[in-house]
């Protein structure tokens, strides 16, 4: 199952379990959380996360003159977020070590609270109250646990690398998204053209397909609602080194009933 797969189940499972209230927040677009909930009263958002999966990352530059480790102006997130002078402290230590990660990446020998503060800090600026996510690969209703942020740590080991790693997606102007219908046109793939840069066609495709490209720019295509619709994004070509934040669900954990019934409660109250 794909990130996105297991974004859509997790909607889905939150809203015939607890109602209409739940909305798809964040998709391709790390800047946002997940799921969010709002019935006028109180509004929060979930973060989806598969039992192995990264959580958050930011851009560490070499600078080889001074040895150290210069924070990338076009991070997301912010330097001041808890746990990240640390980090960059360690590494800076460990420059020789560290310079030259390659794809495979050097794990940093730290502890892990200081991982997990990082994370809670950067799921509070989107406004993350609960994660949402399954004791192991086999996605169903019986897997699915849901917890308190606060409580990340309890369910999760989580683990930190430095490594090179290809940027992912942004959204698309309106040239290069012209540049993307052409090429599906010249491949013959009926579609309509719908606002907001997405197309609808009424034959379903796989969750992200690659398009192609148009000079320097790769394309694919990521599902959103309604079914059918695609949303185009532009592939980057940048390859930088990250800072990357992993977690792995521990064994044996299981759905605190106490928990479930806070949760409840707080999306219940009158």
């Amino acid at each position: 199952m794909t990130w996105q797969e297991f974004e859509k189940f997790c909607l889905d499972y939150l809203t015939r379990i607890f109602g209409e209230c739940f909305s798809s927040r964040g998709g391709s677009d790390s800047t946002h959380s997940d799921i969010e909930y709002n019935d006028e009263r109180i509004n929060f958002a979930i973060e989806c996360k598969m039992p192995h999966s990264q959580s958050g990352q930011f851009v560490l530059i070499p600078n080889d003159e001074y040895k150290i480790f210069d924070f990338s102006k076009k991070n997301k997130t912010s330097r001041a977020l808890d746990g990240t002078e640390e980090i960059i402290t360690y590494v800076n230590e460990h420059f020789d070590e560290f310079s030259s990660p390659g794809t495979k990446g050097v794990d940093l020998q730290m502890d892990s609270n200081i991982y997990e503060r990082w994370i809670k800090a950067m799921y509070k600026q989107k406004d993350v109250e609960y994660i949402i996510t399954s004791i192991n690969k086999n996605i169903c209703d019986e897997n699915i646990i849901i917890f308190p942020l606060d409580k990340i740590g309890e369910y999760f080991d989580i683990s930190c690398k430095y490594r090179i790693k290809k940027s992912g997606s942004r959204g698309i102007g309106k040239k290069k998204y012209k540049d993307a219908c052409k090429i599906l046109k010249q491949r013959g793939i009926e579609f309509v053209e719908v606002d907001g840069y997405q197309i609808y066609m009424e034959k379903k495709l796989t969750n992200s397909i690659y398009v192609g490209e148009e000079g320097k720019y790769k394309f694919n295509l990521n599902t959103c609602k309604p079914d059918f619709t695609y949303m185009i994004r532009v592939l980057s070509n940048t390859f930088n080194a990250n800072i990357i934040f992993s977690l792995k669900i521990k064994d044996g954990v299981t759905q605190d009933l106490a928990v479930l019934e806070t949760f409840k409660n707080l999306i219940s109250a009158d």
